[in-house]
């Protein structure tokens, strides 16, 4: 409510839902954040009305702030109340975001059995948030941008014939934040860990990485590596030989990527996904085996007791 230029760019955003929602089925509540900021107010309480007035898209209005958590369980209510799933076509929403919280999750709207949590980690400008914007949003910006934390983002695929949920976490690289990524290793299904094949040094940081994921991990997180930049041929510093090897040191797989011209972007996390979809159903058919021997010896022993 303190930035004029958020609130006009609604219509931008309409408009991209809308070519998700055609059937105009989802639930659209306006939120209108930082009312703990009433000084520096730029949208006001009549322009809001207007605006809604004036477009049917939205059933509802609420003031919040993020800051001092006001209205925000009221908000999530309201959503929950409101969401109709079972008259939506889960084909047309499936890439729309939404709600995250325990009563969502428990209600099982729109449910997938398998998510898989895979972190990228890596120095500082190697290429992290490159590849998040090109896998996402199939998009690349040449300027540099510092990720300050985490940032995450999910997408649907189709592994075997099964409904996979990936959600993938850009996490900063500099020193200064290297501790935030490593309360998300216990959480973390796999691990993309990059390196820049025009930064000798960033390649050699690789087995700070391994040994930081190993000593703050409680179990063994499949990990890949991979080399960006390979676009950058006269500058290159790594070679491709170098990779291997160092692959064979930590019994991985590596892959040689560009984000800016989208190489190896996909491919990547396909493999690394399907590697992780293998070894929990490998993990799944023990578990089985494993109550299938004991429901045995339980008979067998029922049967000499008997005789």
């Amino acid at each position: 409510m303190t930035n004029i230029l958020s609130f006009e760019k609604i219509k931008e955003v309409i408009k991209r839902i809308e070519t998700i929602d055609k059937s105009n089925k989802l639930c659209k509540i306006l939120v209108g954040n930082k009312t703990d900021e009433e000084q520096c107010r730029t949208v006001t309480v009549e322009m809001i009305r207007k605006y809604l007035n004036m477009n049917e898209n939205f059933i509802k209005y609420k003031d919040v702030s993020v800051k001092t958590r006001d209205n925000i369980s009221d908000l999530l209510d309201s959503v929950i109340d409101r969401f109709k799933f079972k008259d939506v076509n889960y084909e047309e929403v499936r890439d729309f975001p939404v709600f995250e919280c325990e009563k969502l999750k428990r209600k099982n709207y729109l449910a997938v059995n398998n998510v898989y949590k895979i972190i990228l980690l890596g120095d500082g400008t190697v290429g992290k948030s490159s590849f998040f914007k090109r896998y996402f949003f199939n998009d690349y910006d040449d300027k540099y941008t510092l990720t300050m934390g985490i940032n995450e983002k999910f997408k649907f695929l189709k592994i075997n014939d099964s409904e996979i949920k990936l959600q993938l976490w850009d996490t900063a690289g500099q020193e200064r934040f290297r501790s935030l990524p490593r309360k998300y290793y216990q959480h973390a299904d796999g691990i993309l860990l990059l390196y820049d094949v025009t930064n000798r040094e960033s390649f050699n940081n690789v087995t700070k990485w391994m040994k930081d994921i190993n000593e703050n991990s409680k179990r063994k997180i499949i990990t890949y590596l991979a080399g960006n930049k390979i676009d950058l041929i006269e500058r290159r510093e790594v070679t491709f030989e170098d990779a291997m090897n160092m692959a064979r040191q930590y019994n991985t797989n590596i892959f040689e990527i560009s984000c800016k011209f989208d190489i190896n972007v996909t491919e990547v996390l396909k493999k690394l996904s399907l590697d992780i979809y293998e070894k929990n159903s490998e993990k799944t058919q023990l578990n089985s085996n494993f109550h299938i021997d004991e429901r045995e010896k339980r008979q067998r022993s029922l049967s000499c007791c008997i005789e």
